[in-house]
C-alpha cells in the first residue's frame, strides 16, 4: 500500500507535467471551476450542519468545563463525519458531470505520451455516451459505498474503535473516487463490466489516487482548482502503465 501511495504521488507530479508539456491547461479550466463549486458546496454543507448540531449540543451539556469539553469532542467527531458525508454527497455528481471534459483530457495525455494511439473523435453522441457510462459507473459505486457505510456502522456497534472505523471509511471513499477517475481512461479500452473487473484487480492504484485527491482538496481554494484535473492526469498515467506493461512513463 505504501509503495502504491508513493507511486500515486509520483503520477500526480507526472500528470501535472503532462498538462503543461502538452498544452492542456485549457482542457482543465471547466473541471477546475467545477472543483471550486464542489469545494464551495462542501463548505456550505459543513457550516449548515455544524451550526444546527452545535445549537443542539449547547443545550445538551451543563455550563462550565463539561460544556466546553462536549463542544470540543462533538465538534471533532461531527466535523469529520460531516466532511465525509459532504464528500459522499457531492463527489459523484462532479465525477459524472465532468466526464466529457476529463475524457478529453485523458485522451490528449495518452496521445502525447503515445503518439501512435488512435484519435478518439469527440462529438455530441460521444459526449452523451461518456455521460451515460459515467452515470452507470458512479451510481453503481454510490450504491456500493452506501452499503459499505451501513455495514461498517453496524460493525462499529460491536467493535467500537472510531479511529479504525474512520480510517476504513476514508479508504473506501478513496477507492471509489479513484475508480471514477480511472474510468476516464478505461472507457477507451474496456466495457462497463470489464472496467469493474480491472479496477477491482488494481484496488491499491485506485485508493492511492483517491487519497492524494483528498490531500490536494484539503488545500483551501487552490486544491479545489487543481485536484480534479490532476487526479485524471495521474489516473491516466497509472492505467496506461498497466495496459502498456511498462514500469515508468
Amino acid at each position: 500500500m505504501i509503495r502504491h501511495f508513493a507511486t500515486a504521488i509520483a503520477d500526480y507530479i507526472r500528470g501535472a507535467g503532462c498538462i503543461f508539456r502538452f498544452g492542456l491547461v485549457g482542457y482543465s479550466l471547466v473541471p477546475a471551476l467545477m472543483g471550486l463549486v464542489f469545494y464551495g458546496l462542501v463548505i456550505l454543507f459543513i457550516i449548515a450542519v455544524r451550526v444546527r448540531l452545535f445549537s443542539y449540543f449547547e443545550h445538551s451539556f451543563e455550563s462550565g468545563f463539561m460544556q466546553y469539553a462536549g463542544w470540543l469532542l462533538s465538534g471533532m467527531i461531527v466535523g469529520l463525519l460531516v466532511l465525509y458525508l459532504a464528500f459522499f454527497a457531492f463527489k459523484y455528481a462532479v465525477l459524472i458531470l465532468s466526464a466529457p471534459f476529463m475524457t478529453i483530457l485523458s485522451q490528449k495525455i495518452e496521445q502525447g505520451l503515445y503518439p501512435v494511439s488512435p484519435d478518439f473523435e469527440m462529438h455530441g453522441w460521444k459526449i452523451f455516451q461518456d455521460l451515460w457510462r459515467s452515470f452507470r459507473i458512479n451510481v453503481r459505486n454510490l450504491f456500493l459505498e452506501f452499503l459499505w457505510i451501513l455495514g461498517l456502522f453496524v460493525f462499529s456497534w460491536f467493535f467500537p474503535p472510531l479511529i479504525l472505523l474512520g480510517l476504513v471509511l476514508w479508504l473506501v471513499q478513496a477507492y471509489f473516487l479513484g475508480f471514477g477517475n480511472m474510468d476516464y481512461t478505461m472507457e477507451r479500452y474496456f466495457s462497463y463490466s470489464e472496467a469493474i473487473d480491472f479496477a477491482s484487480k488494481h484496488k491499491s492504484i485506485a485508493i492511492g489516487n483517491g487519497i492524494v485527491f483528498f490531500l490536494l482538496f484539503s488545500i483551501p481554494f487552490i486544491g479545489a482548482l487543481i485536484a480534479i484535473p490532476l487526479a485524471t492526469a495521474a489516473s491516466t498515467i497509472s492505467v496506461l502503465r498497466i495496459l502498456k506493461g511498462e514500469q515508468t512513463i
